[in-house]
């Protein structure tokens, strides 16, 4: 930890925090970012699994909120706002709802904008903080223009059961 707290602290500045959350579906992953500064295109990022493998995050309107750390109490539950994703998606996601989507792993990972494919710093294997995993637990506000889910820990699942 204290080699990660060192390795930020010596970083160049103007070198902005990207943030890219996925959504695993059943058969696929969708790839997604809130969009650069200025630039709203996608932007490209070496694959966790495999590092030689660069995934296209579609530029999208989103925001996860309530990411907090607690050493004691209950794990905190953030909220995931996107656009509506399925309006935008609904061809090539087929029949999907957004109740198909509770129950569904959602990842989070950052890294920061230098070391995006295509920039200065493209490293493989990539280099970015630890990812957060999530569970889409609820629903927890639907409207024209955006969805609302509330996200639970992996292991912050009612019934679930160790070993797993």
């Amino acid at each position: 930890m204290t080699d990660l707290i060192k390795a930020v602290q010596t970083q160049e500045p103007g070198s902005a925090l990207v943030e890219l959350i996925e959504i695993q579906l059943d058969d696929s992953t969708l790839y997604f970012h809130a969009g650069l500064e200025a630039d709203v295109t996608t932007v490209q990022f070496r694959d966790k699994i495999s590092p030689y493998t660069a995934r296209e995050y579609i530029a999208l309107p989103l925001e996860l909120t309530g990411l907090e750390k607690n050493t004691d109490g209950a794990s905190s539950r953030p909220t995931l706002t996107i656009a509506n994703v399925l309006n935008i998606f609904r061809g090539s996601l087929g029949d999907l709802t957004n109740k198909d989507l509770v129950g569904k792993r959602v990842v989070r990972r950052q890294t920061l904008q230098k070391y995006l494919v295509g920039e200065t710093g493209d490293a493989s294997p990539s280099i970015e903080f630890p990812s957060e995993k999530f569970i889409i637990d609820r629903i927890s506000g639907e409207h024209k223009v955006s969805i609302s889910f509330e996200l639970a820990s992996v292991m912050d699942l009612e019934g679930m059961v160790l070993p797993n």
